[in-house]
């Protein structure tokens, strides 16, 4: 089963591993697509490369925080 935001997707055994590790890749910037490590419960982070747009953790775009 795929887990689906806004064009990206993981697998259910990285949504298994995101829940256990202490930082995750970010949601890519809907302006210019940069990502980075956030907290598990990050939302609504301003992009560092852009500064326009903004990422959130997947698991918090997906609902699951």
């Amino acid at each position: 089963m795929a887990y689906r935001y806004q064009g990206q997707s993981w697998s259910e055994g990285e949504i298994a591993e995101m829940c256990c590790d202490s930082v995750v890749e970010s949601t890519e910037c809907h302006e210019c697509g940069y990502s980075w490590r956030v907290e598990p419960d990050a939302s609504n982070y301003k992009c560092q490369d852009c500064g326009e747009g903004r990422v959130h953790s997947p698991l918090v775009a997906l609902g699951m925080m």
